[in-house]
């Protein structure tokens, strides 16, 4: 008596179902340098993760350096112990880069990747909760969010907070152009000195199909099909010289992820078949 696996015959409908699951599936991401933010209280950039903000990316890079000195006090950029990252009490610049010089994923000698990343699908994203720029309106009160090439620091795709004028504080979404060259082309969102309804930005680029995309909110605002394709180098977090001591902002996440590529329907029909026969094991006669 030999046992034999054999597997039922794939009915129409099951055969749809399968399809259908493939076909409604979203797109898959994951998070390859993310900081959620779920630290406790006082966390803020670290050059390992124990030191500063967990990152809960597959990159898990750390930055190149820790501790915001030029801050009125220790806990200018840190974490509230409640999920957000607040910015109080900075004052002038700021600039931090990811991963750090010499540590995993870097170069040597740079703040950059070792191996900058010129294929796949990614997503710059920003996830703010509040800001309140009312205290001391100025120009130039600029946060800035990007992701850069290696070489030259130029924008691959970015994300900028910028208190313009004394009653505005403009949202901008960068991104690589072919039309510009090494300069950005951009969108403007405005906004008022006080927010207090939570904000989500992204920046979507595809180095396959030269494809950009601005996100307000998780919903597509606009497409461009003149993606230049520079090399992703490092992510940086910045502010401006001529930021503002009195400036808040909170921030409940930020980060890139890039895209999975999602299993083929023959896949998902072959596990499906695998499925649906699993139960008719029967025996046969030599």
């Amino acid at each position: 008596m030999k046992k034999h696996l054999l597997l039922a015959p794939l009915s129409s409908s099951l055969l749809l179902t399968l399809v259908t699951i493939h076909c409604a599936q979203g797109q898959v991401w994951d998070k390859r340098e993310f900081f959620d933010f779920n630290d406790a209280a006082g966390k803020t950039f670290g050059t390992s993760n124990s030191a500063g903000w967990s990152n809960s990316g597959t990159l898990n890079s750390v930055w190149n350096f820790g501790v915001v000195t030029n801050a009125l006090t220790n806990n200018a950029m840190a974490t509230d112990g409640s999920g957000q990252m607040v910015i109080n009490d900075a004052r002038g610049q700021t600039f931090r880069k990811l991963p750090g010089a010499g540590t995993t994923n870097a170069a040597a000698g740079s703040s950059q990747y070792a191996n900058p990343f010129t294929n796949g699908v990614y997503r710059l994203e920003l996830n703010i909760v509040s800001w309140n720029f009312a205290d001391a309106p100025s120009a130039n009160n600029r946060l800035d969010f990007t992701l850069q090439t290696a070489d030259a620091g130029n924008n691959v795709a970015g994300i900028r907070v910028n208190n313009v004028t004394n009653n505005v504080v403009r949202v901008q979404l960068i991104g690589s152009s072919l039309v510009t060259g090494n300069q950005t082309s951009f969108r403007n969102f405005n906004y008022g000195l006080v927010q207090n309804t939570p904000l989500s930005f992204a920046v979507e680029f595809d180095y396959e199909n030269a494809i950009y995309r601005y996100y307000t909110n998780n919903v597509i605002f606009e497409t461009f099909t003149n993606f230049g394709k520079a090399p992703l180098g490092t992510m940086v977090f910045s502010t401006a010289n001529t930021w503002n001591s009195n400036n808040v902002v909170s921030i409940d996440s930020m980060g890139y992820y890039q895209q999975i590529p999602e299993p083929s329907a023959i896949s998902l029909l072959l596990l499906g078949a695998l499925g649906a026969g699993a139960w008719v094991l029967k025996r046969r006669k030599a």
